[in-house]
C-alpha cells in the first residue's frame, strides 16, 4: 500500500516561451525523482482552470522556484511578475540560465537574481542533448538538495527515480497559459496567435511574426475577479517600485488586496464609523508576520477585540523616504511598523470629544494625526509623480478605539498619542 500524506517538495518552473522545448527536459527529469512535486503550467493547467490562481497558488505552495532565465525570459512581464510574486513571498529562487546575460541586462528581475545560487546552462552548448547524464543537472540537484536540507523537507536525497511511470500529459493545453508565456492579454480572444504563429513562435529564431501581433495588443488592465479581490500579479507600477527600493516582503499578503470599494456609510469597525476608500486600490501588507497570526483587531463583526478603521497620509514623497521610516525597521530591515508623532502642537490642549476614548474631556496631547475619513487624509497628502504620472498614497490602518482621541476644534481629525495603538495592514494608491 502507497503511504499517504508524504512530504514533497514543491518546485514551481518559471520560464518564457520560446525556451519551451529545453525546459520540458528539465521538468521531465525532475518530475522522474521521488519525493519531487514539479509545477509546469502547459502540464498543470488545463483549458477552463483560472489562471492567475493556479499560478498564484502554486507559487505559494512552492518550496523551490527555478526561473530559466533567457533573453526573452527578461523581456517578459509575465515572467517578471513571477518572480516578483515569489520573491515578495521568500520563496528560495534558483536561476537557470539558458543563455549567458550580464547582470545589466537582466533588468528589474536582476535585483532579485544576483543574490541567488545560480545554475549556467550556457557554457555547454549541448547540454540538452544528453541532459539526463549532464554535469549542469546534477548542479541543479545539488541546489535542490540544499533548499531541501536548509528547509529541513523530510525527502531523503540523494534523489531515487521513481519505481512507478509516470505519465506527461501534453493535450489539451489551455490557449490562457500559451498567451501568458508569450504576454499576449488573456481577455483579448481576437488577438489569439493562430497555431501556426505559435509554431512559428517555438521553432523560429525570427520572431516577428509573433510580436506584431503582441503590438496590436492593449495593455491587460488592473483587473478585479468576481470577489473584488486585486489581481496580485497585475502589480501596480507603484508598488512595483516599492518592492526594490524599500524591500522584498513589502508586497506581502495578497489577501488583503482590494481593487473595488463599495460606497457604504452604514459600516462600523472597532465601533467606530468605517468609510470605505472607494476610488482607490489596496495593497494588503502581512501583518500576521510580526502579530503572530493574532489578528482579532482586524476582524469585521464588531467583536471586543476589534480596531477602528483610520487613514494616515504622507507630507512628503513616500516613494523616497517617509513609507521606507513608517514600514520598516532601520535595524533589521524587516516589516515592522513604526509611525511617528507628528510635531504639530495645535491639538496640544484641545479637549478630546471622543466619548469611547479612556482620554475622554482631556488634553489630545501630540501624536500620530489620521482621519477615519479617507478624503480628508488625501486633502493632507502630498502628490508624487512616477512615470510621468500623478499619484497620492495612504495607509489603510486600524487603531485601539479607546486610545483615538478627536480633538474638538477638528472633529474630522484623530490622535493617536502613541505607535503602539495603530497599525497599518494596507497601502491605498490613486492615480490623480
Amino acid at each position: 500500500m502507497e503511504e499517504e500524506n508524504v512530504k514533497l517538495c514543491n518546485i514551481f518552473i518559471s520560464y518564457q516561451w520560446k525556451s519551451q522545448s529545453n525546459v520540458k527536459k528539465i521538468y521531465a527529469e525532475l518530475e522522474a525523482l521521488e519525493g519531487l512535486n514539479v509545477f509546469m503550467d502547459i502540464y498543470k493547467i488545463k483549458a477552463g482552470n483560472n489562471l492567475y490562481a493556479s499560478l498564484a497558488s502554486n507559487i505559494q505552495q512552492a518550496d523551490v522556484i527555478l526561473a530559466c532565465v533567457s533573453r526573452d525570459y527578461v523581456k517578459s512581464k509575465n515572467c517578471e511578475r513571477e518572480i516578483i510574486y515569489a520573491d515578495a513571498f521568500n520563496k528560495p529562487i534558483i536561476p537557470l540560465y539558458i543563455e549567458k546575460i550580464p547582470i545589466p541586462e537582466l533588468g528589474s528581475i536582476g535585483f532579485v537574481l544576483v543574490r541567488e545560487r545560480f545554475c549556467s546552462f550556457y557554457r555547454n552548448q549541448n547540454v540538452f542533448e544528453n541532459f539526463s547524464e549532464s554535469v549542469e543537472l546534477k548542479d541543479l540537484l545539488d541546489g535542490i538538495y540544499s533548499i531541501i536540507k536548509n528547509k529541513s523537507i523530510p525527502v531523503a536525497t540523494p534523489l531515487k527515480k521513481k519505481t512507478i511511470a509516470y505519465a506527461i500529459d501534453e493535450e489539451n493545453v489551455s490557449q490562457a497559459v500559451v498567451n501568458f508565456r508569450i504576454d499576449l492579454p488573456l481577455d483579448q480572444p481576437s488577438l489569439k496567435p493562430s497555431s501556426s504563429d505559435i509554431q512559428s513562435q517555438r521553432d523560429s529564431k525570427d520572431s516577428k511574426k509573433i510580436e506584431s501581433v503582441t503590438k496590436k495588443a492593449p495593455k491587460l488592465p488592473l483587473a478585479t475577479n468576481k470577489n473584488n479581490s486585486f489581481n496580485f500579479l497585475e502589480i501596480h507600477p507603484v508598488i512595483k517600485e516599492l518592492k526594490f527600493l524599500i524591500h522584498p516582503n513589502i508586497l506581502l499578503d495578497p489577501v488583503g488586496d482590494r481593487g473595488v470599494f463599495l460606497n457604504n456609510s452604514n459600516l462600523k469597525r472597532g465601533g467606530e464609523s468605517y468609510y470605505p476608500p472607494v476610488g482607490w486600490i489596496r495593497y494588503g501588507l502581512n501583518v500576521k508576520l510580526i502579530f503572530n497570526n493574532n489578528t482579532k483587531w482586524l476582524a469585521k463583526d464588531g467583536n471586543k477585540d476589534e480596531w477602528a478603521v483610520v487613514y494616515n497620509g504622507f507630507k512628503n514623497n513616500p516613494m523616497k523616504i517617509e513609507l521606507n521610516q513608517k514600514l520598516i525597521d532601520p535595524f533589521n530591515r524587516k516589516f515592522k511598523p513604526q509611525l511617528k508623532k507628528s510635531n504639530n502642537l495645535e491639538f496640544t490642549n484641545t479637549m478630546d470629544v471622543n466619548p469611547n476614548s479612556d482620554g475622554f474631556n482631556k488634553s489630545c496631547d501630540i501624536g500620530i494625526i489620521c482621519s477615519a475619513k479617507p478624503e480628508i487624509a488625501e486633502m493632507k497628502t502630498d502628490t508624487f509623480v512616477l512615470n510621468n504620472k500623478k499619484y497620492k498614497m495612504l495607509l489603510q490602518c486600524r487603531a485601539n478605539p479607546t486610545k483615538i482621541r478627536i480633538p474638538q476644534t477638528n472633529k474630522e481629525l484623530r490622535i493617536i498619542n502613541s505607535p503602539v495603538f495603530i497599525r497599518p495592514y494596507g497601502i491605498l494608491l490613486k492615480e490623480i
